[in-house]
């Protein structure tokens, strides 16, 4: 795939309707092209906020009758439509190729609001090496899945299950699941650090694997006994979502709030592939 492929293709790929055997050439691509691995990440990024922050709301059956019939009405009337030609909105909205270049400015305008750090933020801000941080926990716990000095107490192939389990052992927390169709097996384990619960869910895909750090969000954000850089704190105020800036292809960090609980999750996955399964549905 080239270039103009890639935007073609951009909103299939988001939406998950991209076939198969597009989707290997597809990601391949964005592995190589960093101009098109920003715009599928900012995509993603926009969708997931607007998904968090804005509640659909079905259009009443009588303003879509009516909007749809003054639309049919003003087109019927139209010179364009005398004479054969598209008005410049089916020109527009009709044409599929050109709707990922509108998104992807939008996805730029939110991106932009939502993730670009203030100039004044230093490295201060963003630092995580202190032990009761929970990036820096996350990070290590992952190193440890990784060497095999970390084991899930409870394995499953089914997210219910591992809910199920949270709360038998007396896991307040309100757990957060992601159901993946590829995933081949969850891992599960719980500890505490200074009187707070921590949730380590163990996701298995392939070759790749995902360890996720959860805890309440009261815990997280106050900052007593665990702690959160304060770029950290203000984005996830903001916008619910961090992503961090001090690492990058060997090993990737996002955290973000669902529902009052704090998650933090790691992975070697490249970043676009990791915010695409941190967004699904």
């Amino acid at each position: 795939m080239n270039c103009s492929e890639i935007q073609k293709n951009l909103g299939d790929a988001i939406d998950k309707f991209l076939p198969k055997h597009l989707e290997r050439e597809f990601h391949a691509h964005l592995e190589a092209c960093r101009n098109c691995r920003n715009a599928y990440e900012l995509e993603v990024l926009a969708k997931a906020i607007i998904r968090k922050n804005v509640k659909r709301v079905a259009t009443p059956p009588s303003i879509h009758s009516a909007v749809a019939f003054s639309l049919q009405k003003e087109y019927n009337a139209s010179p364009e439509h005398k004479s054969g030609l598209k008005t410049w909105v089916v020109r527009v909205f009709g044409n599929r190729p050109l709707l990922p270049t509108l998104a992807t400015g939008l996805a730029l305008a939110v991106f932009l609001y939502f993730f670009v750090l203030p100039a004044k933020d230093s490295r201060s801000e963003t630092s995580h090496s202190a032990a009761n941080d929970i990036m820096n926990q996350t990070l290590n716990n992952f190193s440890l899945v990784r060497s095999g000095e970390l084991k899930p107490k409870f394995v499953s192939c089914f997210p219910e299950a591992v809910q199920a389990f949270f709360e038998k052992n007396g896991f307040e927390v309100p757990v957060k699941m992601i159901k993946l169709a590829d995933c081949d097996w969850y891992g599960a384990n719980y500890s505490e650090y200074s009187g707070v619960k921590l949730a380590h869910i163990v996701y298995k895909i392939g070759d790749e694997t995902v360890y996720v750090c959860q805890v309440r969000q009261e815990d997280a954000m106050r900052g007593t006994t665990l702690h959160l850089p304060p770029a950290a704190k203000k984005e996830l105020a903001r916008s619910g979502w961090y992503t961090d800036p001090s690492h990058g292809e060997e090993c990737n960090i996002i955290v973000w709030i669902e529902d009052g609980t704090l998650c933090a999750a790691s992975s070697t996955m490249k970043k676009q592939k990791l915010l695409a399964l941190l967004t699904t549905p």
